[in-house]
């Protein structure tokens, strides 16, 4: 492969790398007040009244919530936080496996 290409290709990942983490960050709906830092990473807190996590990979496309009973409920990093699960849903949520 000629070293063109790779620099084509590797700008093209590049920039659509970031055009995905734009895109989450527009989805984030959590302030910026409950943010702690856990492990050397931000992580977002949901506040008492929304207790429902929202995640989204937008590698796979996908919105997932977990409830506070969710076995990955403690390690998930919210993007949304809901107050019911029909929130959740409305928003376009499906409920996680776990």
């Amino acid at each position: 492969m000629k070293i063109q290409n790779i620099y084509a290709l590797s700008f093209l990942f590049l920039f659509l790398s970031a055009l995905s983490l734009k895109a989450a960050e527009q989805e984030i709906s959590i302030p910026k007040d409950n943010l702690i830092l856990r492990g050397g990473l931000e992580w977002r807190i949901c506040p008492k009244d929304k207790p429902i996590k929202g995640n989204i990979n937008n590698l796979k496309n996908t919105k997932i919530y977990h409830l506070p009973d969710a076995s990955a409920y403690k390690r998930t990093n919210p993007e949304n936080c809901f107050k019911t699960e029909m929130e959740a849903i409305e928003a376009g949520f499906r409920k996680s496996l776990h």
